[in-house]
């Protein structure tokens, strides 16, 4: 389907938020990198990104056959987390993507929108509040609101069931290869924007 039928098919917009609305790849990055710096060992953020923390802890875990205590996973898990509020907190130049705020503040009023995210609720909220977006979205769903995170369709299928919207009403902005396997896995329309950036389809609302 096209994209300007996507668009003017849906009523209910799903974002991702990391790598979608706001480019926090780096932050993580940073992040993870120094959490399991004491144990030496290299972090591919490819592999992890689109995942919970406490997923991509865990995979980064058995990827390098390390055994450690359920506390200090928590730890580990808590540290990391706390190391990208404080940078996204202190970062003087964190915005969003090209044309995502545009995008939203024009859609916002003719669409219902949400966000469906992996990220911690206490993450997403603090960083939707200094982007000044947070009130544009009327259901924010994190990784705390499932039990399985991407690639698992639930929290898309958990989110348009809250919003009481079908999957044909519904179409996912995402960038992550876990989050398009979610999208293709819930059935639900989904636009990579890592193709088709925002800059491309602010330009079907008019």
């Amino acid at each position: 389907m096209s994209i300007d039928k996507l668009i003017k098919n849906a009523k209910f917009l799903i974002f991702d938020f990391d790598g979608t609305i706001a480019d926090t790849s780096l932050i993580h990055e940073k992040a993870f990198k120094k959490v399991f710096e004491p144990f030496f060992i290299n972090i591919n953020y490819q592999e992890i990104s689109g995942k919970s923390t406490k997923d991509a802890v865990h995979y980064i875990l058995k990827k390098n056959n390390l055994k450690i205590m359920p506390a200090k996973i928590e730890c580990l898990i808590k540290k990391k987390q706390t190391i990208v509020r404080e940078e996204i907190i202190s970062c003087s130049d964190f915005k969003p993507l090209p044309y995502v705020k545009e995008f939203i503040e024009n859609v916002y009023g003719n669409y219902q929108l949400a966000i469906a995210s992996s990220g911690s609720r206490t993450t997403i909220e603090l960083a939707l509040k200094k982007l000044n977006l947070i009130n544009y979205f009327n259901l924010i769903l994190c990784s705390e609101d499932v039990i399985k995170s991407k690639p698992s369709p639930e929290i898309f299928l958990k989110v348009i069931n809250l919003a009481k919207y079908s999957k044909e009403d519904s179409l996912i902005f995402e960038d992550s290869q876990n989050g398009i396997e979610a999208s293709i896995a819930a059935k639900i329309p989904f636009i990579n924007i890592k193709n088709i950036p925002f800059a491309e389809i602010i330009k079907y609302l008019n």
